[in-house]
């Protein structure tokens, strides 16, 4: 297994297990194995999402290779479970994610943010493709803000990478930041309207035969 430490400064109050769930307080720090912690995603219209024990041995949520059912008026290429019922303005979320034996393992994934309902959220696209992006989805039709034309992520069933979503304001700017295995990967800064409003979190993958083991979720808001 390969990590890296990424530091930068967010809210550092740690609950106990169940209270950051209750109280909408700041980060939840989740443990697969804990059933308070489980209750708290949302699977989106028929996302594959449970907990199993990974390759190291370790319990781990598990997005296989189901697919879901998402209906058509919206951007249907995409499944994905939700993470709590707060809406973070400036929401940070860390993850480890490794490729599943199954399907084709996890050559991509989408961090849903500023998400309204199924159809009207933003979303990052680390990938092992060109097509890496920040988009959004606005009454249901997909926006493209910033295509990154450059890959940031290597599909890889041996060990887990880490994967940061950060959205702050900055210079009086708001900007959404994607770290990979603790390098900053791609950064945009919205353009006059179009910045996220206060949403949900997610996480997804393509609507496809892809699988990955998740584990190690710590969700925050920035204080930049």
């Amino acid at each position: 297994m390969r990590s890296t430490w990424l530091v930068v400064p967010v809210l550092v109050l740690v609950l106990g297990v169940g209270a950051a769930a209750s109280e909408g307080t700041w980060p939840l720090v989740i443990d697969p194995a804990n059933p308070e912690h489980q209750a708290l995603f949302e699977p989106v219209f028929g996302t594959p999402w449970e907990v199993v024990t990974d390759p190291e041995g370790e319990p781990a949520f598990y997005m296989g290779t189901q697919l879901a059912n998402i209906p058509t008026d919206t951007y249907d290429r995409t499944r994905y479970v939700l993470l709590t019922d707060e809406k973070l303005l400036n929401p940070r979320l860390d993850l480890k994610s490794l490729g599943g034996q199954e399907g084709s393992g996890n050559p991509s994934h989408f961090i849903i943010f500023a998400w309204q309902d199924y159809r009207n959220f933003y979303y990052i696209y680390p990938a092992e493709s060109v097509e890496t992006r920040v988009a959004r989805v606005v009454d249901g039709v997909h926006q493209t803000l910033y295509r990154h034309g450059e890959i940031i992520w290597v599909r890889d069933r041996d060990w887990y990478q880490d994967l940061t979503l950060e959205v702050l304001e900055e210079d009086g700017q708001r900007k959404v930041n994607t770290y990979v295995n603790g390098r900053l990967a791609m950064s945009y800064t919205f353009q006059p309207g179009e910045e996220p409003p206060a949403g949900r979190v997610g996480i997804g993958m393509w609507n496809l035969a892809h699988s990955a083991y998740i584990k190690d979720i710590v969700l925050t808001e920035t204080t930049k």
